[in-house]
């Protein structure tokens, strides 16, 4: 599109001036009166005396007639001159709406940033509007060409490119998206066109005589290409194997993924319009939330730890991502949430966990977690004033039961007296598989009293012994068991933990030393005999 003038030199009139007609009327007159007189004297001067009075009529008549024919042709003049005033008038009217509108449509293409241009098929030049000159990087008083053009698209681009002008050619309307170099600068550009035919077109469309020009629009979309990648890679994020939702500031959800429903079970049509509340396990008070959503107004995210509730109604612990979406104003308009199922893992933590702190045969707390639930029960009993009692347990005779049947029935023998054990303490007492066929149990708040608690142990260890000469099915081998155990009593940190198990375990030997199938007290002089020596050493 050629930029017109401005208005102002389009407007330009070329009116008569403004006295002209008198003067014009004033000359006719003069001419008329003269050329009278001449006539008059020529007359007299050659016709004969008895001629004058019917010249002189006729004269006169004519000179009157010819006065009348000017004043009317000075009056048509004046009406053709004020026609012509009045055509220019309203051409510098339409000249400058027409410069308007091209104005008009120059600002508009500038604001949207689509230019437009006209192909002429004859000389092969195209004309562009300064939205297509500044798009292209063209000075204004250059033209372009349908092969100087072809010559920047990218070669990748150019045969869809050249194949969708052979179809426009036929009346088809041009549609294409392809890439150019502007500045050493690589830039998509999309062009929408349309052909003009000799004939134009019939009412169906179809295209009449050869193609004329082409009229068509240019825009940079660059950075839609550019965007159109991002949601992309965006859109793939969401679909990932991580739970995804997003709410809007009220937090509505907006839009859930796959991966969301199988996590918790909701569907898209179950949660979109809710909020997330109905994911609630009831596990966390207000005070837990308040500090989650503080965090998030002040760091713009919060990640940890939670438990949720899925659409079956089944608490599962999962790791939560959230993060607030903002303005350029800095206003929140969204949330994302990223969620994971960490049930697995929690799993894994724990048998992780109990592997650390509790034998694997047994499923009884191992050495470790016993050492440290007595550290905790020797200072509950300083303050509290209530003793305590720790069991040191053998097996009698169980090396005959590995070396004859095997240590799978071993094994099953030690399955079967920690079943036993459990049974026959307190709730908060503990029962430990201290290694071998070694078994450590500790009981806590006894009696204030040494003589009391020394008799509630031995009734616990009576009771124990009595259990455990019950006889055992080892998978189909009838088998009878005894036991030596042997008893520290302990308060207000008299003792270290290692202390109180070297004691428990003398008493044992004791026990062992007695007859087994006993229950012996630690006394002070008590020494290991010299096999339990060999063997510990």
């Amino acid at each position: 599109m050629k930029v017109h003038p401005s208005s102002a030199e389009q407007s330009t009139e070329f009116p008569a001036p403004k006295g002209f007609p008198g003067l014009l009327r004033k000359f006719l007159a003069a001419l008329l009166v003269s050329t009278a007189l001449c006539t008059l004297l020529l007359t007299y001067a050659i016709a004969p005396s008895h001629a004058l009075g019917s010249m002189g009529l006729t004269l006169v008549v004519g000179i009157v007639f010819a006065a009348v024919l000017i004043v009317a042709l000075a009056h048509s003049y004046r009406i053709r001159l004020g026609e012509v005033e009045q055509l220019s008038r309203d051409l510098a009217l339409r000249t400058a709406e027409i410069q308007a509108i091209s104005d008009d449509l120059n600002t508009a293409q500038a604001i949207t940033h689509i230019g437009s241009w006209v192909y002429d098929l004859a000389t092969d030049k195209i004309t562009m509007s300064a939205e297509t000159r500044r798009i292209f990087g063209i000075p204004e008083d250059c033209h372009g060409t349908r092969d100087g053009y072809a010559k920047r698209v990218h070669p990748d681009d150019l045969p869809a490119l050249l194949q969708d002008w052979e179809s426009a050619l036929t009346g088809e309307p041009l549609f294409n998206e392809h890439r150019i170099r502007i500045d050493n600068t690589e830039r998509w550009i999309c062009q929408r066109a349309q052909v003009e035919f000799e004939f134009g077109r019939s009412p169906d469309g179809t295209p009449h005589g050869k193609p004329v020009r082409c009229l068509g629009t240019v825009q940079d979309i660059t950075a839609l290409k550019r965007a159109e990648v991002e949601l992309r890679i965006a859109a793939t994020a969401f679909e990932s194997q991580e739970g995804m939702l997003v709410t809007d500031a009220e937090m509505t959800v907006l839009r859930v993924n796959a991966a969301f429903t199988r996590v918790t079970g909701y569907r898209a049509e179950d949660i979109v319009g809710q909020t997330p509340r109905c994911l609630k396990s009831g596990r966390h008070d207000a005070a837990f939330y308040a500090a989650m959503w503080e965090r998030i107004g002040s760091a713009g995210s919060w990640q940890g730890e939670i438990w949720n509730r899925r659409k079956g109604g089944e608490v599962y612990p999962e790791w939560l991502t959230i993060t607030a979406v903002k303005n350029d104003r800095g206003v929140v308009t969204h949330y994302v949430g990223t969620l994971a199922d960490i049930t697995q893992r929690k799993t894994a933590e724990d048998e992780i966990k109990h592997l650390a702190f509790y034998d694997p045969l047994t499923r009884l707390p191992n050495r470790r977690l016993l050492l440290d639930r007595l550290q905790q029960a020797m200072a509950s009993s300083a303050r509290s004033g209530r003793q305590g009692a720790i069991m040191f347990l053998d097996l009698d005779n169980f090396k005959e039961l590995n070396d004859s049947h095997g240590h799978d029935k071993g094994d099953l023998l030690l399955q079967h007296v920690a079943q036993r054990l459990s049974i026959c303490i307190r709730e908060g007492d503990t029962v430990s598989r201290f290694g071998g066929d070694e078994f450590v149990i500790m009981l806590v708040d006894l009696s204030t009293l040494a003589e009391e608690t020394a008799t509630q142990a031995e009734i616990i260890g009576q009771k124990i012994l009595e259990t455990l000469n019950q006889p055992y099915d080892l998978g189909g081998h009838l088998y009878r068991c005894t036991a030596s155990i042997g008893i520290a009593l302990f308060s207000n940190h008299q003792f270290t933990s290692f202390e109180l198990i070297k004691h428990a375990d003398l008493a044992m030997y004791d026990a062992k030393a007695t007859g087994r199938n006993a229950v012996r007290f630690f006394t002070p002089g008590m020494q290991f005999p010299l096999t339990a020596c060999r063997e510990k050493s």
